[in-house]
């Protein structure tokens, strides 16, 4: 599904110009729950921003089903955000006056192939919460519905960072199985980014990066179940 090329990511100019990315090679392949570790400063999150088409890579190639996204105009990389991907944040980004069913909706107006917005609100644990607006829920619940919004999109690659970044222990736990039951019920494509190493251990495939480059990469035959994750 993704294979990425000496993929080099540049910031500043002259005396200030500064690699971020130093010649990232990798391959996901369709199904795969892959899990992005580093420390901050490693270049996780510009690499999954450059895999979204948020951000633009300098030198290499992105390739997605077989199309190099470093060489899409504007509108074909939004047209790539629009039908192929969902992305989950840090902090939620909900629309504060939508109820959890109106964010999550929005959502199914990008997709040709939505999934079903009830039966997505009871995989999600939020039927009850439904009605209710962003400040009225807990940061476990403000994060589903932002799962939610990007799920219901049906996309072919989940990206997530740091989805539990902001989060206690216990919601932190809750999500990450939430993320797992998405895998394997949906069968979906994720790239989860995080620093925290013991949440690798539910992942099938583990890619660490240290100062802008692949520092292992490797498969893992035997994932725990999120549940069982402690730190």
């Amino acid at each position: 599904m993704l294979e990425i090329k000496n993929l080099h990511k540049f910031y500043g100019t002259g005396k200030t110009k500064t690699e971020i990315l130093r010649g990232i090679d990798c391959v996901v392949t369709k199904g795969e729950l892959c899990v992005l570790l580093g420390p901050s400063g490693s270049g996780k999150s510009t690499l999954l921003n450059i895999i979204g088409g948020i951000e633009q890579g300098d030198e290499g190639s992105v390739l997605f089903d077989g199309q190099d996204l470093l060489k899409l105009r504007k509108g074909a990389l939004g047209e790539y955000r629009r039908d192929k991907l969902g992305f989950v944040f840090q902090f939620y980004n909900l629309v504060p006056n939508l109820t959890v069913k109106e964010n999550i909706e929005v959502g199914s107006y990008l997709s040709k192939n939505p999934l079903p917005l009830n039966d997505l609100l009871n995989t999600l644990g939020l039927w009850e919460h439904k009605d209710k607006f962003p400040a009225q829920l807990s940061g476990g619940q403000q994060q589903r519905c932002a799962i939610g919004r990007a799920l219901i999109k049906n996309p072919a690659l989940l990206l997530c960072d740091e989805p539990t970044g902001a989060l206690d222990y216990k919601t932190s736990k809750e999500i990450l199985s939430l993320i797992e039951s998405i895998h394997r019920d949906y069968g979906t494509t994720i790239i989860l980014v995080t620093h925290n190493e013991a949440i690798k251990d539910m992942a099938g495939r583990v890619m660490k990066l240290r100062d802008g480059a692949v520092h292992k990469d490797y498969r893992n035959e035997n994932p725990m179940a999120a549940a069982d994750i402690e730190w």
